[in-house]
């Protein structure tokens, strides 16, 4: 069987964004300041530790976000960025190359996406399966 996987790695400034409008719409932003590291490491699961020093105080604190949490921060960057992601497709967080990776995995399983068509008098013909020939009416 045939099988698709994509992988989406995300660059440090980009997993930034994402976890912190995950914090900020989970009503727990994270505090402002200087981010002094960034690790992605596997414990229970893909994990990311981001250290920074809190603006004002100068403390460091080092802020733990767990494999679901950063999934879920991947796949809403995604979608603000209008990256399309299959709905059907298997979904999980890598590593790689020390950055973190979110990657779509699509089977021969999955139906095919279904799209609406222009029909000759170009109104809308409803859902029809892109693997459908459609023919001009003669």
């Amino acid at each position: 069987m045939l099988k698709e996987i994509r992988q989406i790695i995300f660059p440090e400034p980009d997993l930034l964004d994402a976890l912190t409008a995950l914090r900020k719409k989970q009503g727990v932003p994270i505090p402002a300041g200087t981010v002094k590291s960034v690790a992605i490491r596997e414990g229970s699961g893909v994990e990311a530790f981001v250290t920074l020093e809190v603006a004002g105080s100068g403390k460091e604190v080092e802020i733990q976000f767990r494999s679901a949490e950063l999934a879920a921060a991947m796949l809403a960057h995604c979608l603000r960025s209008k990256i399309p992601l299959p709905r059907g497709a298997h979904k999980s967080v890598e590593i790689f190359d020390e950055k973190a990776g979110l990657v779509i995995t699509l089977d021969g399983t999955q139906a095919p996406p279904r799209q609406k068509v222009q029909t000759a008098n170009g109104k809308a013909a409803g859902p029809q399966s892109h693997m459908r020939p459609q023919t001009a009416p003669t």
